[in-house]
């Protein structure tokens, strides 16, 4: 009888339902504990991502700015156009076919209509698109990536008031789904109508300089008072997710373009000098300068949308100068929008003092980058 040893039966180990709900449940936590610090990547990657892309739209603002075609130019702004307002003189109405740009006044609704000649319009013709109509939202390409951020917020652009020596924008960012409104833009905008013309309007300076000058960002400690925004608002700003505040998830993007003057010094002084008969002098009259900008087509002086004249001291007494031999222009004390194309035409003096613009000659055409100083001897 052949004895064989008894092997031990395999046996094997199965969890039990509390055992696999033990390890689900850790799993789950370190899962969890593992997505916070993913997020927080995730997110900074994109805000820095939108720090990047708002800068890129910053320069091609600036690049805007020197465009002659003001169709294609941001600061296209009433009354920096020819043609537009009594308080700058002017020399016939700009043509029709111009605009000038469209900016925002609040955030925008979902159903929002491309209009041609909006800001991000604007920007997506300049890089050599085309602009069709349509939804907003619905748009593909460059129109869609001026436009829209990561959290498919439609980002906003706003143009400063009218004011000395400078013209003040700003681009801000919403790295948020759903959040906070804006309070919306004073029903006259930039400018007020005041029965003889449009002047800067006090009310719009107020709601802008509120934005303008706010904590936007990492920053933003809590909304600023002063906004003339209810207190439910301003409560809303203060709130947030995820350890910021909804002040702390915009993004600003501030521009600034400089104004500058242009004065003129006609020293082209009038003098007697022997005539053809013995005895007889002739008279020559000094030379008068015409200087033009904010020209929808800077080759005629008749889409001029700022004009200034002057003449030489030295005119005959029957004569009566227009202005002094030296002249800031324009006479207002905001200035000229840098990068704006300024002419200047000289034409030779006459005895009664009124010089023919068309047949002055242009000798001065150039880009205004700074205060400049013209001089006619």
């Amino acid at each position: 009888m052949n004895h064989h040893a008894k092997r031990p039966a395999n046996r094997q180990h199965a969890f039990t339902l509390v055992e696999l709900i033990a390890v689900m449940t850790i799993i789950a936590i370190l899962v969890g504990v593992s997505a916070l610090p993913m997020l927080g990547l995730i997110e900074q990657a994109r805000y820095k991502a939108e720090r990047d892309h708002l800068a890129i739209l910053a320069n091609e603002a600036r690049m805007s700015f020197r465009q002659d075609d003001l169709n294609k130019n941001l600061s296209a702004l009433k009354p920096d156009m020819p043609g537009t307002t009594p308080h700058y003189v002017t020399i016939g109405s700009a043509p029709p076919s111009v605009y000038p740009a469209l900016f925002d006044a609040n955030m925008p609704a979902a159903g929002e209509i491309v209009n041609e000649h909006a800001w991000y319009a604007r920007l997506t013709k300049l890089r050599g698109q085309t602009v069709y109509g349509g939804i907003l939202n619905d748009q593909n390409g460059d129109i869609r990536s001026i436009t829209y951020n990561a959290y498919q917020r439609r980002r906003v652009m706003l143009a400063g008031p009218l004011e000395k020596g400078q013209q003040r924008y700003i681009i801000l960012s919403f790295m948020f789904q759903d959040g906070p409104l804006l309070p919306a833009a004073p029903t006259e905008g930039r400018l007020k109508d005041m029965g003889a013309g449009e002047v800067s309007n006090p009310d719009y300076e107020g709601w802008f300089n509120a934005i303008y000058d706010a904590e936007w960002g990492d920053k933003a400690d809590s909304a600023p008072t002063g906004w003339g925004w209810d207190a439910g608002m301003q409560a809303a700003w203060n709130n947030g997710y995820r350890g910021r505040s909804y002040m702390q998830r915009v993004i600003a993007q501030r521009i600034v373009q400089p104004r500058y003057q242009v004065t003129i010094n006609n020293n082209s002084h009038g003098y007697d000098q022997p005539g053809g008969t013995p005895g007889v002098t002739v008279r020559i009259y000094s030379d008068s300068i015409y200087i033009y900008a904010n020209m929808v087509r800077w080759t005629s002086f008749n889409y001029s949308g700022l004009r200034a004249q002057a003449d030489g001291r030295e005119l005959p007494a029957t004569v009566v100068p227009r202005y002094d031999s030296v002249k800031v222009f324009p006479e207002r004390d905001e200035g000229i929008l840098e990068g704006r194309r300024v002419v200047i035409r000289r034409g030779a003096g006459t005895e009664s003092g009124i010089v023919s613009e068309e047949a002055a000659v242009v000798v001065e055409s150039f880009l205004l980058n700074e205060n400049t100083t013209y001089t006619a001897q």
